[in-house]
């Protein structure tokens, strides 16, 4: 089961491994005053999110800056987190940032390919693209509530459980195994689907 810590996930291509999403942690980063300081940059606003997870898009290292990804940018700028506060608060001050905005301006968006119906929000979307790093964050530091219903356009409505079901049971091989990885991760976190919700 992936445990949360102090330690902010920092993202070194781990892979899904049998007993669940791993949490990237590589050797700790250089502190800021180390690297010098953080260039000047417009940060997107948060409209623009499924984007930045579609193209898994990195932020250039002359930014000197203390996310890895753009998405990282995106969300803690949402949420009103600032980079230092991203490495040195405590994870229950950025769960506690992230998910009081989650609802309202991150679980409504619709993400997936350009010109297609959308997959569903940026929790599902990740999935869909199998982007491991996006679900470490999300996972281990954003407090989601993971048996909220969705609302994919194409596969009708559930919890994040049941789109996992679904597509698990629409894939084989390789990526059959790494989307049952995720389920389990899911369950050990306390997710659910429509129909345990429905007898409880």
């Amino acid at each position: 089961m992936m445990q949360l810590g102090t330690t902010r996930p920092r993202f070194s291509g781990v892979g899904v491994v049998a007993a669940g999403l791993a949490l990237a942690l590589s050797a700790p980063a250089q502190a800021a005053s180390e690297r010098g300081p953080a260039a000047t940059w417009n940060i997107p606003n948060v409209s623009s999110l499924c984007g930045y997870i579609r193209n898994q898009e990195k932020i250039p290292a002359h930014q000197n800056s203390e996310y890895t990804y753009i998405f990282q940018a995106v969300v803690y700028k949402a949420a009103g987190v600032t980079e230092e506060e991203y490495a040195n608060a405590s994870d229950e001050f950025i769960a506690a940032k992230v998910s009081a905005i989650w609802e309202s301006q991150i679980a409504p968006l619709r993400c997936g390919p350009m010109g297609v119906p959308a997959t569903g929000d940026p929790l599902q979307y990740a999935i869909h693209l199998y982007f491991n790093d996006f679900l470490i964050e999300a996972l281990n530091l954003w407090n989601i509530d993971l048996s909220r219903p969705t609302r994919p356009m194409a596969e009708g409505t559930g919890t994040y459980l049941d789109f996992l079901d679904n597509r698990i049971a629409k894939s084989t091989g390789e990526l059959r195994l790494k989307l049952e990885n995720y389920r389990k991760s899911f369950i050990e976190l306390g997710a659910k689907r429509t129909s345990e919700l429905r007898v409880n």
